[in-house]
């Protein structure tokens, strides 16, 4: 038969304090689990109350100004950075209402054109965004600013940044050598005006005639820029040249180059010209005139006419030649020449006929009667011919006494051109 053995109240009581003892511990473990996270939690609204934010705007030093304000080529970046933002609070996706902007200092007339989407990082609590900003139509600056508030913290945290902007303009002013003859060369003169050091780039920009363009560096604007040797065209090569300032404000200029059409000299010389004899020099200096003013020309640029002589008189109407040489020179320094003469032909010349000296022997002559007719008979040996119809004269001589006598005859020849003297002869 077996003994059976009772549980001892020793054992029992062991068992009891063994259980109850872990079972406080499994308690004490589980509080001191809860303190724990308590303290964590504790300590993490604690540093959720330190997150102060810290912000950055990153972008340009230097804008230009831009004339018109819906004009967007010139407007600039800049990038938001908010370190330890919290959850954005969002309007839409461009409006963050824990971030406002402000311009307390902008004399340029900036303004922010457009806002790019909030993009907010949780794993690195960064906000970024993107501004587009209109630099302004005036030289000066702009200060751009950002209050950020991080409504995640408890208090909320607030931070403040700022970004200031200088605002610089660039203008050019540009002139040529007019070209005032056919294939010549111009010159276009540059100048750069407003840049804070007094630097540009001067670019020339390609066309027709500088496929590949000009490019002038870093040159101060005086003494100014000069672009050589450009052509010119009937219709006109516009030339644009850009402007650059060291503050990286651009702007441009253009000259348009006309060049005169291809217009040589050509003359139209008077006739050389020979007239008839025997006109008067009324009639000799009218058709010398009309002479003259037979020369003209064609072409040329602002041509200036030379004649030689300068004063040209008619030749006379007794026979003469006069000679002249006009002279054509355009502006561009082309001369043609040409020479002319108008002649007057000398008429026939004169010639005078006269009797020889007559003497008889007394009593040659029966008588009165008989002296007269051969008085009459040797008158006629005074004749003229050639000239221009000269006319000869003697008077009304009458012939000596038969008994003994002299007459002497005086023979005048008149003509247009003769310059005979008188003739005396005596019977």
């Amino acid at each position: 038969m077996k003994n059976l053995t009772l549980p001892s109240t020793e054992t029992n009581f062991k068992c009891s304090f063994y259980n109850c003892c872990e079972s406080l511990k499994g308690n004490i473990k589980f509080l001191l689990v809860f303190l724990l996270f308590m303290a964590s939690f504790t300590q993490g609204i604690s540093a959720q109350g330190t997150l102060v934010p810290s912000c950055n705007l990153v972008g340009p030093l230097e804008a230009c100004v831009v004339t018109n304000t819906l004009d967007t080529s010139g407007d600039i970046i800049i990038n938001i950075e908010v370190a330890r933002s919290g959850f954005p609070n969002l309007t839409d996706p461009q409006h963050n209402l824990n971030f406002v902007y402000s311009f307390p200092s902008n004399s340029s007339g900036a303004f922010i054109r457009t806002y790019d989407n909030v993009i907010y990082n949780t794993g690195t609590n960064r906000t970024t965004q993107v501004l587009h900003v209109f630099p302004g139509t005036n030289v000066s600056e702009f200060n751009l600013q950002l209050n950020v508030t991080n409504t995640s913290s408890i208090p909320h945290t607030i931070c403040e940044c700022s970004k200031s902007v200088s605002v610089s303009k660039v203008a050019a002013t540009s002139s040529y050598s007019p070209i005032l003859c056919f294939g010549q060369l111009s010159t276009i003169t540059v100048t750069g005006q407003f840049s804070d050091v007094g630097l540009y780039t001067f670019t020339l920009l390609p066309n027709a005639a500088f496929p590949s363009g000009v490019v002038i560096s870093n040159v101060t604007n005086t003494p100014a820029v000069t672009f050589a040797n450009l052509p010119g065209s009937v219709a006109g090569i516009t030339y644009v040249i850009n402007v650059e300032s060291a503050e990286g404000c651009t702007t441009t200029t253009s000259q348009t180059i006309i060049q005169p059409a291809f217009s040589p000299v050509i003359l139209s010389c008077p006739v050389t010209t020979t007239t008839t004899s025997c006109q008067t020099q009324d009639a000799v200096n009218t058709a010398f005139n009309a002479w003259l003013a037979s020369f003209n020309f064609t072409g040329g640029t602002a041509s200036v006419t030379t004649r030689l002589p300068l004063n040209p008189i008619a030749p006379s109407a007794c026979g003469g030649t006069t000679t002249i040489s006009w002279s054509v020179t355009d502006r561009c320094g082309l001369t043609q020449t040409c020479t002319s003469t108008f002649t007057v032909p000398s008429p026939p010349a004169v010639v005078v006929n006269q009797p020889a000296n007559s003497s008889t022997v007394a009593c040659s002559y029966a008588n009165q009667a008989a002296a007269n007719a051969a008085f009459t008979t040797w008158l006629t040996g005074f004749t003229v011919s050639g000239g221009c119809s000269p006319v000869g004269s003697f008077g009304q001589p009458t012939a000596p006494a038969y008994c003994g006598g002299t007459t002497s005859v005086t023979y005048t020849v008149t003509d247009k051109c003769y310059q005979g003297s008188s003739i005396t002869r005596t019977f």
